[in-house]
């Protein structure tokens, strides 16, 4: 049996990183505050809970918050922010915390990191910070690319990943796990993100 490993969102992403993480021998916890999303997968036989101190049990979270669009180009984050800080409270130093995401570079270091870090701990020092594109399809044929705050946490989220059925590519530390440079997206207006556009000459 591998170390803990907690999802943090059971969607349709969450639910398949959870069952892929089962089968390759991992201690797998699972939170979302949907009560109806924590029945399914008790029914399932996961351990499944409401109680955000399972987070605490663990060396690996990743967060699978759906990130939906708020219109054309603009992303609603609340649900990042309130998994971010549903993890901060219960951070602990050592542990691996990964962002899955459509969209994922600029989200994880402006939005992600400073919740986390409000739990005194610094990322890429104290707690390793890293970021993965979602697939649209879980477990798809694509390699699951995947990048981190500093080489390091990069390092880390390969491992974590490489335990899996999966592909991986690493991206440079900073960068867009889409393999692009760092700042791919932009703050919208309100609560969301916008994707940064490239210019004809790719500015």
């Amino acid at each position: 049996m591998r170390e803990g490993l907690a999802v943090v969102g059971l969607g349709r992403v969450g639910r398949a990183l959870a069952r892929a993480a089962c089968h390759a021998g991992w201690r797998v916890v699972l939170f979302d505050r949907d009560e109806h999303a924590v029945d399914r997968m008790l029914r399932e036989g996961f351990a499944a809970s409401t109680d955000e101190r399972v987070l605490r049990t663990v060396g690996t979270v990743v967060v699978c918050a759906a990130v939906p669009r708020t219109g054309a180009r603009a992303l609603d984050l609340d649900a990042v922010r309130n998994a971010a800080e549903a993890v901060s409270r219960c951070l602990r130093p050592g542990v691996l915390v990964v962002l899955e995401a459509i969209v994922c570079a600029r989200i994880a270091e402006e939005v992600v990191r400073p919740i986390l870090e409000r739990s005194g701990l610094a990322a890429g020092s104290d707690f390793r910070l890293a970021w993965s594109l979602r697939w649209v399809e879980p477990g798809g044929r694509l390699p699951k690319a995947v990048t981190g705050l500093t080489p390091r946490c990069g390092a880390a989220a390969v491992s974590f990943y490489g335990t899996l059925p999966w592909t991986v590519r690493q991206a440079e530390p900073g960068g867009c796990a889409l393999g692009g440079e760092a700042g791919g997206c932009t703050a919208g207006g309100g609560r969301g993100f916008v994707p940064r556009q490239r210019g004809p000459q790719g500015s």
